[in-house]
């Protein structure tokens, strides 16, 4: 990809593949062995939560600066991605 031809267009096009990429991995997360589930779900949490962050900010910001969460949102995910395990939501 030319990154000089990058705006929201473009940025809008990939979100819309990498939503269907997040769709997919969970139905794999779910198949997963229990001992592994955990683990795989709390990366596919945070880089979720990640993603919806991006999907927030324009192009030329994505460009300009960098895209993070946040240590105590990421202790959120992880005490309830935990909890939704022992539950067996997963």
């Amino acid at each position: 990809m030319d990154m000089g031809r990058f705006d929201n267009g473009i940025k809008a096009a990939i979100e819309e593949d990498i939503a269907g990429e997040f769709r997919e991995a969970l139905i794999g997360i779910h198949r997963l062995p229990v001992s592994s589930r955990f683990g795989v779900y709390l990366a596919y949490r945070y880089y979720l939560s990640l993603f919806h962050k991006i999907r927030k900010i324009s192009a030329k910001r994505i460009l300009e600066e960098r895209v993070r969460i946040p240590n105590g949102h990421k202790l959120s995910l992880m005490m309830s991605s935990y909890i939704q395990y022992k539950i067996a939501v997963l």
